[in-house]
């Protein structure tokens, strides 16, 4: 993980901008503040399936990419976004906290739990103000702190080991059917 690189990742099939369930149009009124304000940041957008989306703000639509590219644009960012206006449990959250990569979630992502057990103040409400003043704190942490908060993200996404989960999920199952 390398802090401070001015470089933010969002994840997810999305064919437009504008209400977007993804949240695509709160991620660019955030840049615009952010951008008003001085900050010099670019948000990589992957999982576009459909024509390339033109934005008003420092935003580049990659559009659905190869694995290679996936990896590298994990590798290169210090933050990832997951706005969403709904999204039950989206991979892409865990992806980002595997990685280590904090990540800023609406309060209405089902992952935002994961998220506020490190960190309530990267979960914002659902508007591009509030997503801006999210990032903001977080790009205003020392490089130790957004460091320090990628180890947390890395350790708590053990929890969310594949076969741990089945496990998991096999036991409370017995458990309402032994009731019966």
């Amino acid at each position: 993980y390398t802090p401070s690189t001015g470089k933010i990742l969002f994840v997810g099939k999305h064919w437009k901008k504008v209400g977007s369930r993804k949240g695509l149009d709160f991620i660019e009124g955030a840049m615009k503040i952010l951008e008003e304000k001085g900050y010099e940041l670019e948000v990589l957008s992957i999982g576009n399936r459909g024509e390339k989306i033109e934005y008003d703000a420092n935003i580049k639509d990659l559009g659905f990419v190869d694995e290679e590219t996936l990896i590298q644009s994990f590798q290169d960012a210090e933050l990832f976004l997951q706005p969403s206006r709904r999204d039950s449990h989206p991979v892409a959250v865990l992806e980002a906290v595997r990685a280590g990569i904090p990540p800023v979630v609406s309060e209405n992502v089902g992952d935002k739990y994961i998220v506020e057990e490190i960190d309530p103040n990267l979960v914002h409400k659902l508007n591009a103000e509030s997503l801006a003043e999210k990032i903001e704190y977080f790009l205003n942490l020392s490089d130790e702190e957004k460091t320090s908060m990628s180890g947390k993200f890395r350790d708590i996404s053990e929890n969310y080991e594949r076969d741990e989960i089945i496990t998991e999920f096999k036991e409370k199952f017995r458990g309402l059917t032994d009731d019966r």
